[in-house]
């Protein structure tokens, strides 16, 4: 079964309901389309395996960058990625109306309020306010009106109105221009002292009543002034929050909005675990993606009560053209965070698939050898199977000469290269200048070299965005992660 938790991104803190009317679908071919592809693939290879049924609880969205997934409290150690919670208290204090469901009822002791002329503007009768003020007016109806059909002109107003006749509201106009012109239903007025309320506002401070327009009741046989005497009140007020209104606009990348809105109300559903992939849009900030994602992993556990909850991820694909010569490459330095961080979590697992995706796509076809690849991590860390899940992983380096030495972790059953010989190894001087190099394997080690290179100090293996050529694995068939001997 899968299940897409809808998109709700909100910054202002955590939701305990999730958005929209989303489903549970089947895997029958009527609904299989309903799915992600990449989830499909993983439930199929679980079924496969183990034949019981397989729930996949969705939370994603493209384009998003990794700390609109983690809360607040963990990303303390990132202030430019918290919400200034002033800034957004004073605001939403300045726009909650004191007025809302109370003021415009028939009978609200409105005795207290001050005494204003209308029509006129807000700056003629001294109301200095942004935002809304609420009228009232009681009046006395004549006879032949009691109970019937009636029509209420307010002339014209800035900005917005709404007009509540004994309470009920028969018509709202969200802007300045067209004639105030409502129908007041039969059966609304009645008998002796009837009541007119209305809100007015305009947030730039400049409402009006606009002079020399009707205000005036009109039944069949006689009408009622509404000019003259009113009492009015301020229902919100965003004077003195300018600041705190600019403050907020500024504020353009802070995390949690995708935490808040679609991890937090899913906290309370059972899972074995989690797959992450994402990484795309940090690649220019990948100095930050390793402890970023450590918080993230960090909160996902404390949300779900689960501190050895398994995670699965997944390593950036290839992407982007080749290139002829050795370069540096932001995806590259994701991918090593991405490394970083499986290395230093435990109950974590890596799937390397720079080979897998396209270069002129940035959201690769191929989830299927995707989910293979996380299926053998979950075998190992959730279905408690010895099995060899990673590929080969840099360990560490000797310089012989002119060469360099590498030796690796995870080899399995020992090193090997998916098609002819090693690719996408460079080596550099003290020049710090990266020229490809020959690479060959001698037992579980990797030797590297370049005959104009006689001093090598550091090597690169698949440090590119598209490194797709890149072919060194184990003889289990997995991938080396790409690595860099170096720290420049």
């Amino acid at each position: 079964r899968h299940y897409k938790v809808p998109s709700q991104d909100v910054t202002d803190g955590v939701r305990e309901e999730i958005a929209g009317d989303a489903v549970w679908h089947s895997a029958t071919a009527s609904e299989v389309m309903n799915w992600t592809s990449l989830a499909y693939f993983f439930a199929t290879e679980v079924w496969n395996r183990y034949h019981v049924p397989v729930g996949m609880l969705v939370a994603s969205k493209g384009g998003t960058d990794i700390e609109s997934w983690i809360s607040q409290e963990r990303l303390k150690d990132f202030p430019r990625l918290l919400v200034d919670e002033e800034a957004v208290r004073k605001v939403k204090e300045s726009r909650q109306d004191k007025g809302s469901g109370r003021w415009n009822q028939k009978d609200f002791d409105d005795s207290d309020w001050a005494e204003t002329e209308v029509p006129g503007t807000w700056d003629e009768r001294g109301i200095r306010t942004k935002g809304s003020v609420w009228y009232r007016k009681t009046f006395d109806l004549p006879s032949s009106m009691v109970g019937r059909h009636a029509r209420i002109y307010m002339g014209r107003m800035a900005d917005g109105d709404s007009v509540f006749v004994n309470g009920r509201l028969v018509g709202t106009t969200s802007y300045f221009g067209p004639p105030r012109k409502y129908d007041i239903p039969a059966g609304v007025l009645v008998q002796g002292k009837n009541n007119v309320t209305l809100k007015l506002t305009a947030m730039n401070g400049h409402g009006e009543i606009v002079p020399d327009k009707p205000y005036v009741i009109r039944g069949d046989e006689d009408s009622v002034s509404l000019c003259g005497t009113w009492k009015y009140k301020t229902g919100f007020d965003r004077t003195g929050v300018e600041e705190y209104v600019e403050r907020l606009r500024q504020q353009k990348m802070v995390g949690s909005g995708l935490y808040n809105g679609m991890i937090y109300p899913i906290r309370d559903w059972k899972v074995r675990g989690a797959i992450w992939y994402q990484g795309e849009n940090n690649a220019g900030r990948a100095g930050e993606y390793a402890p970023l994602l450590k918080s993230l992993i960090a909160d996902w556990r404390e949300s779900w009560q689960m501190p050895d909850m398994p995670f699965l991820l997944v390593q950036l694909p290839n992407y982007m053209k080749k290139h002829d010569r050795p370069t540096d490459s932001g995806w590259a330095r994701l991918r090593e965070a991405q490394l970083q961080a499986a290395s230093e979590v435990s109950h974590t697992a890596l799937a390397v698939t720079y080979d897998v995706g396209e270069w002129n796509d940035i959201h690769p076809l191929d989830k299927k050898s995707v989910a293979q690849r996380l299926f053998l991590g979950a075998r190992k860390l959730i279905y408690g199977e010895k099995v060899v899940c990673s590929g080969p992983i840099y360990k560490g380096m000797e310089v012989d000469g002119d060469r360099v030495v590498i030796s690796f972790t995870e080899v399995g059953r020992g090193l090997a290269s998916r098609g002819g010989g090693l690719k996408h190894f460079a080596v550099a001087g003290e020049d710090r200048k990266f020229v490809w190099a020959d690479a060959v394997i001698k037992g579980n080690k990797v030797v590297v070299s370049n005959k104009d290179v006689k001093h090598p100090v550091a090597v690169r293996y698949a440090w590119s965005d598209n490194p797709s050529d890149a072919n060194l694995c184990n003889k289990d068939g997995l991938l080396a992660a790409p690595f860099r001997t170096d720290n420049w």
